[in-house]
């Protein structure tokens, strides 16, 4: 098993494992080398180069599908758990219609998904991006409540 590593100057390295590791290292320092490896091999993935196309594109469409303000509180309420169309309708003070629209566009965008049992409509949160950019908002707005003209309430 070869592991490639390229260092600071672009250099790659092939470095076989096995005779490595039989030949220069105890088994003290094994765990620690795979480590080092490990660091290197992720270090090394997309260092400068962003994310993969198809990562940003699924990213984008979770962003702009959260855009909404009705959307993104829609999806806010779901963090918390599975609700169905009626009690988003009362938590966000919108019409059902007008809700079940937006948990339409949520769907689209795969964000969440929805199951129907007879005329009930239930929505559950479904993307990990999405749950971790309404938990960093949630944070940030904690921010602003704990401080006021730059000065700690």
């Amino acid at each position: 098993m070869l592991a490639q590593v390229t260092d600071a100057n672009n250099v790659t390295l092939y470095i076989s494992l096995e005779w490595y590791l039989s030949h220069y290292l105890t088994t003290f320092y094994v765990d620690i080398f795979m480590c080092i490896l490990y660091d290197i091999y992720m270090s090394n993935i997309r260092p400068n180069r962003g994310l993969p196309a198809p990562y940003v594109r699924q990213s984008a469409t979770i962003c702009k599908a959260l855009s909404h303000p009705a959307r993104f509180k829609i999806a806010e309420l779901l963090l918390a758990g599975d609700m169905t169309v009626g009690d988003l309708a009362r938590a966000t003070g919108l019409a059902p219609n007008a809700v079940s629209q937006q948990v339409k566009e949520l769907v689209n965008a795969k964000v969440i998904s929805r199951t129907k049992r007879g005329r009930t409509v239930t929505c559950k949160l479904t993307h990990a991006l999405a749950a971790n950019l309404i938990r960093t908002a949630q944070r940030e707005y904690q921010l602003t409540l704990s401080f006021r003209d730059g000065e700690a309430i």
